[in-house]
């Protein structure tokens, strides 16, 4: 009986791993097929879908041909937190905001790639504090959105938005991405394969999630001219 969990636990972890890859068609659909009605965020976070796509490509590729794969990690996650970065630097009103942004992006952004570039001689070397802080970054220009946004939206106008659903897919993405990241490095070359099976199971479900907020956000995507004329 007990085999028989173990062996249904481990199908569940390689479906979800599976699911988790998948899970960035979707966005990707509804992005290229409503394309036409979507704004400069929206084609900006198109963009980036597809970066996600090449990515998990390579990232099945090397992982089939039994080639050590955190490299990726340290390519994707700066390209990543640019995309994410810009699309807030656009969508956020304040001027101060706007500073705060471009401020923490050049930082965060700088200190990555030299990091990085320190790590290079080794890809089987996973980035912990590099690949963590541009989740921290991201957490402040979601909230700094999400704070803008309440203070002049009615509530009634909100769930339509699709920078609400897209915010709140980025932020449970980036929170908890954030912790598991901290500790990447450790879980990758320190700890039991049953620690970091579980923290390959937490990021599959962060994906999915994650992705299914990124298409009901692109599915309520309007023309700038939709947008002022449903405002009247």
């Amino acid at each position: 009986m007990a085999s028989i969990l173990i062996q249904l636990i481990y199908m569940i972890y390689n479906v979800l791993l599976i699911l988790a890859s998948l899970f960035v068609i979707p966005p990707l659909a509804v992005a290229i097929g409503k394309y036409k009605h979507l704004d400069l965020s929206s084609k900006i976070l198109l963009a980036y879908l597809v970066v996600s796509l090449f990515a998990e490509i390579i990232g099945w590729y090397t992982s089939i041909n039994r080639i050590q794969n955190h490299f990726i990690f340290n390519i994707f996650i700066p390209i990543e937190f640019l995309c994410l970065s810009y699309i807030y630097w656009i969508n956020v009103k304040t001027a101060e905001y706007k500073k705060v942004i471009l401020i923490l992006v050049c930082f965060i952004f700088l200190f990555q790639v030299s990091s990085n570039l320190y790590y290079w001689d080794s890809f089987n070397r996973f980035n912990s504090v590099a690949n963590a802080l541009p989740n921290l970054g991201l957490m402040l220009f979601v909230i700094l959105y999400f704070y803008e946004l309440l203070r002049d939206q009615q509530e009634a106008e909100i769930s339509t938005l699709p920078m609400f659903w897209i915010s709140s897919g980025i932020l449970l993405y980036v929170s908890i991405n954030f912790f598991l990241f901290v500790f990447g490095e450790f879980v990758m070359f320190n700890s039991s394969k049953d620690l970091a099976k579980l923290t390959a199971f937490i990021l599959s479900v962060s994906n999915i999630t994650h992705r299914s907020f990124l298409t009901i956000g692109l599915w309520f995507s309007k023309t700038p001219q939709q947008l002022s004329s449903s405002s009247k």
